[in-house]
């Protein structure tokens, strides 16, 4: 995917003031993004959706109290069990080792890990 149609992509359903806040690495990780979700055959949309809401697209947030990380807000504990189960290797704050498990995850219709930014994307019907 070009980065021209990956960024006409993001500006259909992401809000302005993401989209003014964009650096090159968040284009290279919404891009991998991208990929994982198709990959796994999700909405690209509501990934990139759910990982916004969870963090705001920062690699480095914390919440949770301190528990949650990453891109994609996993707890160690969570990220490591499932990282098992999976089969996968990578760091546990690494972007892109969040953005594979997340992916496989809600692939296999986990997306209740992130139940409120479940809801908010897509990927949980209330």
């Amino acid at each position: 995917m070009t980065i021209a149609l990956l960024l006409s992509f993001l500006v259909s359903f992401l809000p302005s003031s993401t989209m003014g806040s964009l650096t090159n690495e968040h284009i290279e990780i919404l891009s991998y993004a991208y990929i994982r979700a198709v990959d796994e055959r999700i909405s690209p949309q509501k990934f990139i959706l759910l990982l916004n809401c969870e963090s705001g697209l920062n690699k480095k947030a914390v919440g949770d109290k301190g528990k949650a990380n990453g891109i994609a807000q996993f707890w160690k504990g969570t990220y490591d069990v499932f990282a098992k189960q999976y089969g996968l290797a990578g760091s546990y704050k690494n972007p892109y080792s969040q953005i594979n498990l997340a992916a496989n995850m809600i692939g296999d219709n986990l997306a209740s890990h992130w139940y409120r930014c479940g809801i908010k994307s897509g990927f949980i019907k209330k």
